[in-house]
């Protein structure tokens, strides 16, 4: 499942610096899917069964590819 946080405010699983977790991650933790992500500006954070929390930006920093072939 994925949903937006379009303020991109309180992006996480896990409120920052401890072990409890968000109402994202309680959510998450009731439901079936094998992972969870949110999408928060331009990057997406995401926890998977594991219950680890990892993101990813979704713009490439300059100098670097974002794998796509120009258009």
């Amino acid at each position: 499942m994925i949903h937006s946080h379009r303020d991109g405010q309180h992006c996480w699983y896990y409120f920052p610096g401890t072990e409890v977790l968000s109402s994202d991650g309680q959510s998450f933790a009731r439901q079936p899917y094998a992972l969870d992500a949110i999408m928060c500006g331009d990057r997406v954070v995401w926890i998977s069964r594991d219950m680890r929390e990892r993101q990813l930006s979704t713009v490439s920093a300059p100098g670097q590819s974002n794998g796509r072939a120009p258009l």
